[in-house]
This record gives structure tokens, sequence and C-alpha cells, in this order.
């Protein structure tokens, strides 16, 4: 579990608050840079990303048979690799499309990836 400073939730009532305020002002000094279109080409690489692992993930979890909590919300296998191959189909044209910025987003990935290792 996440230290209660890094994970930005407010121990006494296990909210967000200080996260959603965060992400508030990092939102506002964005719209403050010239070009924002460039910004959400760099995020966009960066998010399917995320999503394509996250979802690569469950279908290995599923494929595995690799026990998962009683709660947990169970789906037929096609819709996460439904999900996966939508995800690589967007990822491929900005690739194909604008090279330079999707290395950048790649390199953006990487980072918070070696942060969370």
């Amino acid at each position: 579990m996440m230290p209660t400073m890094l994970a930005l939730i407010e121990p006494d009532n296990d909210s967000p608050r200080t996260a959603v305020f965060l992400h508030t002002i990092l939102s506002m000094g964005f719209c403050l840079i010239g070009n924002v279109y460039i910004l959400v080409n760099y995020l966009t690489v960066v998010a399917l990303l995320t999503t394509m692992f996250s979802v690569a993930a469950l279908v290995y979890i599923k494929w595995k048979d690799i026990p998962v909590s009683t709660n947990a919300v169970k789906f037929h296998i096609l819709w996460p690799i439904l999900n996966f191959i939508i995800n690589v189909a967007l990822l491929v044209i900005p690739v194909i499309v604008e090279p330079v910025k999707s290395g950048i987003g790649l390199a953006l990935f990487l980072l918070g990836v070696d942060t969370l290792l």
C-alpha cells in the first residue's frame, strides 16, 4: 500500500481531495502552454500504451486462470482482446503519421514505468 502522502489521500476521510486539487492546478497550467495539441498527441500515446498493458495483463490473468478476488467483475475473454486490438489500431495511426511525437510519448511512458519500478 502506498503511503498516504504519495497517494494524495486525505487520511481523515479517505478522499482524494489533494489529488483532485493538484490535478486541477496542473490542468490549468497545461492550458497556458502555447500549443496544447502537441501535449494532447503525447498524452494520447501514453494513455493508449497504459491501457494496452493493463488489458494485456487482464488477458494474461484470464488465460492462465490466475485466482483473483471473489468480488471481481467477470467478462468473457473476447472483450479484453477486442479492446486490445482496437487500442493497437489507435496507436499505430499516430506512430505512422507523427513518429517523432509518438516517440516522445513513448519516452514519457517509459519514464513513468521507470518511476513505478
